[in-house]
């Protein structure tokens, strides 16, 4: 069985300011995160500069717009 990779919007909150820090990964599924990627991610926050260390448990994913667009125009079609 093939499997549909795609890029993935991902998030988690800055832990000094609260604020969202996205960042995107190519793959499928949470476990494609996990074993490219480890159990944590480094990320900086853009609006206090701010280090953060992420576990994979308190990162979200948000739907696409433009996929839902897409899904919408080809259906209306």
């Amino acid at each position: 069985m093939e499997e549909i990779y795609g890029v993935m919007k991902l998030y988690g909150n800055c832990k000094n300011c609260k604020s969202e820090i996205k960042f995107n990964f190519y793959g499928s599924t949470r476990v494609d995160y996990a074993m490219k990627e480890g159990d944590f991610k480094e990320l900086k926050c853009e609006s206090c500069g701010s280090e953060n260390k992420i576990h994979i448990n308190d990162v979200k994913a948000k739907k696409s717009k433009i996929a839902m667009i897409i899904a919408l125009s080809i259906f209306l079609i």
